[in-house]
C-alpha cells in the first residue's frame, strides 16, 4: 500500500454533512487519551435501498463451505502455489500469528465480520477486496512484508492490506485506538488487528489530500487515466495531541462497484506491482462467485444498448503456456460451448508496434475487417491499443503467422495450434449470429 498526492484542482461540487467517527460504528471510532475524537466531514457517498438477498454472496455472511471453497479456487488459479502451500494458510517462515489463527475458519470469522462492519456486503465489493489482499498477503502466505531495508523501516507492511508508513499506523491508531505506533507488530501478529485494518484502509484509510473529488493525479500511469477517475471523497479530522489533523479519502467499495480493479490496485498498491495478477484474482473470483450472472444486485448497472448480456458476445483468454517464440492460451465464449486455444507472439506485453510481442491483458472492443491480407478478421482494440494496429483474430498455426495477431485453434503443442479455420469458422459463425455491437474479449493470464 503507498501514498498518492491529489492535485488542487478538483470541483467543489458536493455538500458536506458533518458525522462523528467511532471504533464499532461505522463511521465512527473510539481513541487513546492522547487524540481527540475525530469529527468527520463526510460527503453523503451511499444511499439507503432495499437490502436485496438471493443465492448469492450479497448481504450474508460466507459459509465454511463456501469461504474454503473461495479459497481453494484461488490456490488452484496458480499452478506453482498451490504446488508450494497446497492450502494453508499464512505458512510463511516470517509470518507469527498464532497457529491457532492460520485456518480458513478463523480468517472466514475475521473476513465476515470487516465486510459487515466496512459496508463490504455486495458480491462485487466482495471479490474486489478479497483479490486484492490476496495479493498484498502474497497469496494469503503472510501478513508481513518480506523486505527488511526499506526508507519506512520499521513501518513495514503488515496485515491483509499490508499497512505501510509511520503515517498510515499513526492515522489507524486513531481510528481504532490501539497502539500500533509503539507496537506495530500487532498490526502483522494478530489477525483480529491485521483484518480490521485492512476494512478500514479500504473503507477511510487511503489518506488522500482533502477535496471534493478524487479524479487521480495529473501524472497517473495511463492505466488509471484510461478510466477516468470521478469520486467523491469523505474529509477526515482528528487530533494527535495540540495538533488537528486532516485527511481526505475515498471508499473503494464504490470503484469496486464500476468493477474498475486497475484503480483500486493503485489505491492500495500506489504503483502498477502485481497488476496483472490482481486482474487475474478478480476474473477468478467472478467465475468462483458466478457473478453476474446469480448475483442478484449484479443487473443493477444498465443493461448494454443490444439488449440482455446473453446479446453480446464476450470472448474469455486466458494466457497460460509461453516460450520464447510463442504464447498460447486458452478461450471460452460466454453463454456458449465454444472453446479452444490462440496462439499468439512470445513476451513481454507491449503497446509498440513492429515489435513482434503480444498485447498488453486487458479488456478490447471487437469489430469486423476486411482486407487485402486478411480478407475477413475480427480487429481488438482499445485505448492503449489503436485500431490503426491492426490486431486481428484470424487464422494460422504459428508464431510465424501472427504478426502480432491472434491465431485461433483447436487443439495446441509447443508453439502450435491446429484446426485454426474450423475453429475461426466456429468463432466468426456466432459472432455474426448474435452482432458485433458491444462484442468484446477480455485477455488475462495464469501460466502454468
Amino acid at each position: 500500500m503507498g501514498t498518492i498526492s491529489d492535485k488542487a484542482s478538483e470541483l467543489w461540487d458536493w455538500a458536506e454533512s458533518v458525522g462523528t467517527a467511532m471504533k464499532d460504528k461505522m463511521p465512527t471510532f473510539s481513541i487513546p487519551k492522547e487524540i481527540s475524537t475525530a469529527i468527520v466531514k463526510a460527503v453523503n457517498i451511499e444511499k439507503k435501498e432495499d437490502v436485496k438477498k438471493g443465492k448469492c454472496f450479497c448481504n450474508r455472511d460466507f459459509t465454511p463451505e463456501e469461504f474454503e471453497r473461495i479459497i481453494h479456487g484461488l490456490r488452484d488459479s496458480e499452478t506453482s502455489v498451490k504446488k508450494g502451500s497446497e492450502y494453508a494458510l499464512f505458512d510463511a517462515s516470517n509470518c507469527k500469528l498464532k497457529t491457532e489463527e492460520k485456518t480458513i475458519d478463523k480468517l472466514r470469522d475475521q473476513i465476515n465480520s470487516i465486510f459487515n462492519k466496512f459496508t463490504i456486503n455486495t458480491c462485487i465489493r466482495k471479490l474486489h477486496f478479497l483479490a486484492q489482499i490476496y495479493h498484498e498477503t502474497d497469496r494469503l502466505r503472510t501478513t508481513l512484508e518480506y523486505a527488511t531495508n526499506k526508507d519506512y523501516k520499521p513501518y513495514f507492511g503488515r496485515g491483509l492490506m499490508q499497512l505501510t508508513w509511520k503515517s498510515n499506523y499513526e492515522v489507524y491508531k486513531a481510528y481504532n485506538g490501539v497502539d500500533c505506533v509503539k507496537d506495530y507488530d500487532l498490526i502483522s501478529n494478530n489477525l483480529t488487528y491485521g483484518s480490521d485494518s485492512a476494512g478500514w484502509y479500504w473503507k477511510q484509510g487511503k489518506v488522500l489530500n482533502v477535496g471534493k473529488r478524487w479524479k487521480g493525479p495529473t501524472d497517473a500511469p495511463a492505466y488509471v487515466k484510461v478510466h477516468k477517475p470521478d469520486y467523491p471523497k469523505t474529509t477526515i479530522s482528528y487530533k494527535k495531541g495540540d495538533k488537528t489533523v486532516k485527511y481526505g479519502t475515498v471508499d473503494l467499495g464504490l470503484i469496486a462497484d464500476d468493477d474498475k480493479v486497475d484503480l483500486i490496485s493503485y489505491l492500495v498498491n500506489g504503483g502498477s506491482n502485481g497488476l496483472n495478477e490482481r486482474r487475474n484474482y478478480v476474473f477468478t473470483l467472478k467465475n468462483i462467485f458466478k457473478y453476474p450472472q446469480e448475483c442478484i444486485n449484479g443487473q443493477k448497472k444498465k443493461p448494454a444498448p443490444s439488449g440482455s448480456p446473453t446479446d453480446t458476445v464476450t470472448i474469455r483468454l486466458v494466457r497460460k503456456w509461453e516460450t520464447h517464440k510463442s504464447t498460447i492460451s486458452e478461450f471460452t465464449i460466454d453463454n456458449t460451448e465454444i472453446k479452444g486455444y490462440f496462439l499468439e507472439e512470445k513476451g513481454p506485453d507491449t503497446t509498440v508496434s513492429g515489435n513482434e510481442q503480444r498485447i498488453p491483458i486487458g479488456t478490447y472492443n471487437l469489430e469486423w475487417h476486411a482486407g487485402t491480407k486478411i480478407k475477413k478478421g475480427l480487429k481488438l482494440y482499445n485505448d492503449v491499443v489503436s485500431k490503426s494496429r491492426a490486431i486481428l483474430i484470424h487464422s494460422g498455426n504459428t508464431a510465424d503467422d501472427t504478426e502480432g495477431c491472434l491465431i485461433a485453434g483447436s487443439t495446441k503443442t509447443t508453439d502450435f495450434v491446429g484446426g485454426s479455420k474450423v475453429k475461426l469458422k466456429e468463432i466468426f459463425d456466432y459472432v455474426e449470429e448474435i452482432g458485433i455491437k458491444n462484442a468484446k474479449i477480455i485477455i488475462t493470464q495464469s501460466y502454468e
